[in-house]
């Protein structure tokens, strides 16, 4: 067998080469593309030479020698050129315009990225020119060209796509993400990474690829300040990078979580290895990132200055402004022009902070009106930001959670100018601050369809069991292998809550948010009705009182907050023990709440009979329709409801006919709440063919069935309180636990939804001011009423309360006259307000 020849020779040693290079082994790459050379010159084939070492031009960069791997890499490219090989001229130049990228040379990549792609359209080498696509997008989304990126992306997958190269496609998917991610739109951003992180892990050979979209995705993580989640995903991608400057980006962002975690020395140790390897590569835009990050830690106006040189160097002039905004100081010139720069570059959050800082100024100077529209500005761009989330929700209360304040200054400096318009325009802001999630549900033309797969089945059903051995009753937790423990129930929490995370995030992008306005003169309110909105500050708590024909009046300063807080808790702690404390001693706590926060409105009060409450800070989860005047609890003188927001609230009607209601009533049958059944009964024996669902009948299966088309549900159950995590707050039925998460996947008609179950009216807020639990749940599903405990209710009296309710509501009454109907039943033979205040009327 004859020798091969040189050039096969040549070929061989490519093989070898590019073989060396996947498995990340540049070094001794390198040796074999000079073997490689040695035999392609040996046969004075320049041409072939030059086909064949286009890969050594990729292994210089990755060995951080980006100007040895341009030098070739343009040598390479004339040669093929001139000898009319167009197309491998092109491809090295890929490979140049690549290293030309990493050095932040962008508008010299694009220009090579662009000539490349005209040659592969001219030779319909589809996968090439989608490469080229996808690789000119990079560079343009770091001109900030962030539309004219999208739509190069856009042409880049449907051109891998239709040449069947799905993990190329997932590539231009994953950076149309981190588009989305530059853009502001965290929600889309999320389904796009994860869905191309998704196809890299399938797909032999794309790790690498799969831990950048892990690191893309944790810097997501980190804009919506799921800091552990970021913190995660950063530190996962490292164990998998191997590029220097990608490994060099996830230290860098992992340096930032590490630092707003309070991590300092594992943050500094972070930044000392990104910036190693960013000096070498002459990168001057994440040295930037770099020094930006120092300036804003150690308030060093050097460091502030670098990254505003650096920023400028690389061509960022949205990042610039970043830096700019730190060294602004009180020069509205200065923080209008970092205003203007954040539009250009769509940078909102940028703007936001920009147009506060100019407040803070404006107010120092003794400007006050520039001041509020200053603030006004702050908020309306802050809102235009959240409207492009499109995420599931709890990744806007992430992300809401330290931007309440922009809100409260607004509400404040209002309220400081004192003006009539004012106190109407405060009280709209506040609303917009605590109502907006729970309207963006409700605007929604149909429910979320909650996520469904085998996993999540699975992790569901041991998250049920797990409950009901912790919650459930004695034989329960028997049953299912003893009581687990909190560290094990945390676990399974967390596993299934990211399994749900993950496949929410793909319907996501469907459910665009929606920007609402909120009006305060659409409220119905009548002659005989008063809304009193309470609004809680760091030290006080105030209200607004909204009256029909009045001018809304505002009383700053009803009472300090640690002095509710206190009798708050004193309160608790007396109706956790109502055996031991006496009606007098719990009515003295409730008369020191009602001289705290009703007794300085009872004179605008005087003419009515109805209140409608809007809780806010520490006022939520008091029974203020059992606040005592020193005679009689406020049930007696008022009907009394309360409404989770001004927006939501509206006059409750009677049912029109409530004989003829479709009713769903369901019981469960456990030993700690005997008097479920029986109480299930007798309320289903109030109506004529009621949908009645007792003991093992009383099934999630049964509920998610029935209750959509039923105008009154009463479930005489068992619940759960997570004031940790109030999405995983729940009711006990006969097969598992129905989660507040759950009803996001409904959309009920009911007028009024009961829960007769233990501490459901309960919720936590996050995110500000929005307020989180099972009554919530209800409301975004579309429930109109809600009928829920403060605290663990007594059964008997329970039972009586709810026999009471029932007829009353078949008389003809809305509600919360029902319910006052009822609570004044009761208290004539239990006075205690543990057995009758425990449930209270909320609405929307």
């Amino acid at each position: 067998m004859s020798e091969p020849s040189l050039a096969q020779q040549a070929g061989s040693l490519r093989q070898e080469a590019q073989q060396l290079r996947a498995q990340g082994r540049h070094v001794e790459a390198l040796v074999a593309y000079d073997r490689v050379a040695a035999c392609a010159r040996a046969a004075q084939d320049p041409v072939l030479e030059a086909q064949l070492l286009i890969g050594k031009i990729d292994s210089l960069g990755v060995l951080g020698r980006e100007d040895e791997g341009i030098s070739l890499g343009r040598e390479l490219a004339a040669t093929l050129f001139v000898a009319g090989y167009e197309e491998d001229a092109a491809r090295a130049g890929m490979n140049i315009a690549n290293l030309l990228y990493r050095q932040d040379r962008h508008s010299e990549a694009l220009a090579e990225f662009d000539i490349c792609s005209e040659v592969f359209a001219s030779r319909a080498s589809r996968a090439l020119l989608a490469r080229a696509e996808a690789n000119a997008a990079n560079c343009l989304s770091c001109l900030g060209r962030l539309a004219e990126a999208q739509e190069r992306l856009t042409r880049a997958r449907e051109g891998f796509l239709a040449e069947g190269l799905e993990p190329l496609a997932a590539m231009a998917e994953a950076n149309q993400g981190y588009l989305h991610f530059l853009a502001g739109s965290y929600g889309p951003a999320l389904t796009a990474l994860s869905h191309a992180r998704a196809v890299f892990q399938a797909t032999s050979g794309m790790e690498l690829e799969a831990a950048k979209c892990t690191a893309d995705r944790a810097d997501v993580y980190h804009a919506l300040q799921l800091l552990p989640e970021a913190s995660h995903d950063y530190t996962e991608a490292l164990a998998a990078l191997e590029l220097p400057y990608e490994a060099a980006r996830a230290r860098l962002g992992r340096a930032s979580v590490r630092l707003a975690l309070g991590e300092t020395a594992l943050a500094l140790n972070d930044l000392e290895g990104a910036e190693l390897t960013f000096r070498a590569q002459k990168n001057h835009f994440f040295l930037g990132r770099i020094a930006l990050l120092r300036a804003q830690v150690t308030g060093e106006v050097r460091e502030a200055q670098k990254a505003v040189r650096l920023f400028v160097r690389s061509g960022q002039q949205g990042w610039a402004a970043e830096a700019r905004l730190l060294l602004a100081g009180d020069s509205p010139r200065k923080l209008l022009a970092i205003v203007r720069t954040a539009k250009n570059w769509s940078r909102g959050w940028l703007e936001c902070r920009a147009w506060r800082a100019l407040a803070s100024v404006y107010a120092q100077r003794g400007k006050p009106n520039d001041a509020i529209q200053a603030r006004r500005e702050a908020v309306t761009v802050f809102e235009s930001v959240r409207t492009q989330l499109a995420a599931p929700e709890e990744l806007h209360v992430s992300f809401l959670t330290d931007k309440a304040q922009l809100y409260m200054e607004l509400i404040d400096a209002l309220l400081e100018r004192g003006r009539t318009a004012d106190r109407a325009e405060a009280l709209l802001v506040l609303e917009r601050s605590r109502s907006r999630l729970v309207l963006e549900r409700l605007a929604q033309a149909a429910p979320s369809a909650l996520p469904t797969s085998e996993r999540l089945a699975r992790l569901r059903h041991e998250l049920s069991e797990a409950y009901q051995r912790l919650n459930g009753f004695p034989d329960e937790s028997r049953r299912f292998g003893g009581v687990p423990t909190t560290e094990a129930l945390r676990a399974l929490e967390e596993t299934y809550h990211q399994a749900l995370h993950e496949e929410e995030l793909h319907q996501s992008a469907t459910l665009p948010t929606t920007a609402l306005t909120i009006q305060l003169d659409t409220l119905a309110l009548k002659p005989d009705e008063a809304l009193i909105a309470y609004y809680g500050t760091a030290d006080f708590v105030h209200a607004f009182v909204l009256r029909a024909g009045e001018p809304i009046a505002f009383l700053p300063k009803l009472c300090p907050q640690r002095a509710l807080v206190l009798a708050g808790r004193r309160l608790r702690f007396h109706l956790q023990r109502p055996r031991t404390s006496g009606v007098g001693e719990v009515e003295s706590i409730l008369g020191e709440l009602y001289d705290l926060i009703f007794r300085p409105l009872k004179p605008l009060l005087s003419n009515k009979e109805k209140l409608v409450f809007v809780p806010h800070s520490s006022v939520q989860g008091l029974p203020l329709a059992a606040l005592w005047d020193g005679v009689e609890p406020l049930t007696e003188r008022f009907e009394c409801t309360l409404a989770t927001g001004i927006a939501l609230w509206k006059e409750r009607e009677p049912l029109s006919s409530p004989h003829d209601a479709e009713v769903l009533v369901m019981g469960l049958d456990a030993p700690e709440i005997p008097a479920a059944l029986d109480e299930a009964r007798q309320v289903a024996a109030c109506f004529s063919d009621p949908h009645l669902c007792l003991g093992e009948a009383a099934t999630g299966e049964a509920f998610t069935r029935l209750a959509p088309h039923c105008q009154i549900i009463h479930l005489a159950t068992h619940a759960l309180f997570r004031a940790d995590n109030p999405l995983f707050s729940g009711l006990q039925l006969a097969d598992g636990w129905l989660l507040a998460h759950d009803l996001y996947g409904l959309r009920l008609s009911a007028q009024t939804v009961t829960l007769s179950a233990c501490q459901t009216g309960l919720a936590t807020t996050v995110g500000g001011s929005e307020s989180f639990g099972l009554v919530r749940a209800f409301l975004a599903a579309g429930a109109q009423s809600i009928v829920a405990s403060l605290w663990n209710a007594d059964d008997a009296t329970t039972r009586l309360l709810m026999e009471r309710f029932y007829e009353q509501v078949k008389q003809g009454h809305t509600p919360s006259g029902a319910l006052r109907s009822a609570q004044q039943a009761i208290r004539m033979h239990f006075p205690h307000p543990y057995h009758w205040a425990a449930f209270q009327v909320f609405c929307g």
